[in-house]
C-alpha cells in the first residue's frame, strides 16, 4: 500500500543537526486546566466560508503532486512529491548543514553536507538498505500520507477564522495539533508553553482554492528562536518521478545507520 507521510522524524533530525527543537510540555493555568480548556470555551471557532477555504485549500496535497517549501527560524526545508510514481526528494538546510534524501520505492539513498562514512565526501550519496531502518530516525521517510507537511493538522486546530478574498487569517490552538511527524511538530509546539495556545496565521490561496502559502507567527520554542514558520506550495500536477540520483553512491555503512538511526 502507498500513500505519502513523509518528513523525516524532525525531532531525530534536529538533535542530528544540532538543533535541539524538543521541548516542555504545555503549561497549565492557575485553575488546573490547560489553556486548551480555556481556549475551548471561549473561541467562537471560524466562520462558515472560512472554514470551507481551509478545507478545500489542501484537497489538491490528497493527489501527491507538488512541491514544499518550509522555512522556520531554524531551518529551511524543500521537498518534491510524487505519489503516482511512489517517490519524493526531501532537502533540510540549517545553513550549516545539509541532509538530503531521494525516495524512489523500494529504494532510497542519502546525503549528510558533514559526512555520512570515512573516506566519503559530502557529495557522495549512500543507498540505503529498508531492511535496516529503524522507526522514528532520520531514515524513515514513508510513503503513507500525501499531506507531507501536514498542514491538515495545523488547519484541525483553528480556533478562529476570517476569509477575504483569497487570503484567510486567524488564530491556531497549537495545543490541539495532532502533528508528531510533521516539521511544526508536537514536540516543538509543546516547548513554546502556554503561548502554542493562540498562534496567529495567514493562509493564501490560488485561483483555483489550492493552498499556496501558510505563515504561522510562533513564539519561542527551546533553541527555536521566535518567528515566523512559512509553508509554501507550488507546481500542483506537474511534478515527475523521482530517480536514483546521479553521481558518486556507495552503500550505507553501520556507521551511517547508528548515526541516522537516532
Amino acid at each position: 500500500m502507498t500513500t505519502l507521510r513523509g518528513t523525516v522524524a524532525v525531532a531525530a533530525l534536529a538533535a542530528l543537526l544540532g538543533l535541539g527543537m524538543s521541548g516542555c510540555s504545555v503549561a497549565k493555568t492557575d485553575a488546573g486546566a490547560t489553556s486548551d480548556d480555556k481556549t475551548a470555551a471561549a473561541d467562537p471557532g471560524p466562520s462558515g466560508d472560512a472554514q470551507a477555504a481551509l478545507a478545500a485549500a489542501t484537497k489538491a496535497l490528497s493527489s501527491g503532486n507538488y512541491t514544499f517549501v518550509v522555512a522556520s527560524p531554524t531551518l529551511t526545508a524543500e521537498g518534491i512529491v510524487h505519489l503516482p510514481s511512489e517517490s519524493a526528494e526531501l532537502t533540510i538546510d540549517t545553513g550549516s548543514a545539509k541532509f538530503e534524501i531521494v525516495l524512489a520505492e523500494p529504494d532510497r539513498w542519502v546525503r549528510l553536507s558533514t559526512g555520512l562514512a570515512a573516506g566519503a565526501g559530502p557529495d557522495t550519496w549512500f543507498h540505503v538498505d529498508s531492511s535496516e531502518i529503524k522507526e522514528g530516525g532520520d531514515l524513515a521517510f514513508y510513503l503513507t500520507d500525501p499531506d507531507v507537511i501536514d498542514v491538515s493538522a495545523l488547519f484541525d486546530a483553528v480556533t478562529e477564522a476570517r476569509l477575504d478574498a483569497n487570503t484567510i487569517t486567524g488564530t491556531i490552538d497549537g495545543t490541539r495539533v495532532n502533528s508528531p511527524d510533521g516539521f511544526l511538530d508536537d514536540a516543538t509546539i509543546k516547548a513554546m508553553g502556554s503561548a502554542a495556545a493562540s498562534l496567529p496565521f495567514t493562509a493564501t490561496v490560488d485561483t483555483k482554492g489550492r493552498l499556496a502559502e501558510l505563515d504561522i507567527e510562533a513564539p519561542a520554542a527551546g533553541k527555536v528562536q521566535a518567528g515566523k514558520w512559512v509553508f509554501t506550495v507550488s507546481g500542483y500536477g506537474e511534478q515527475e518521478a523521482r530517480k536514483k540520483p546521479a553521481g558518486q553512491i556507495r552503500d550505507l555503512p553501520p556507521s551511517g545507520y547508528a548515526k541516522l538511526n537516532g
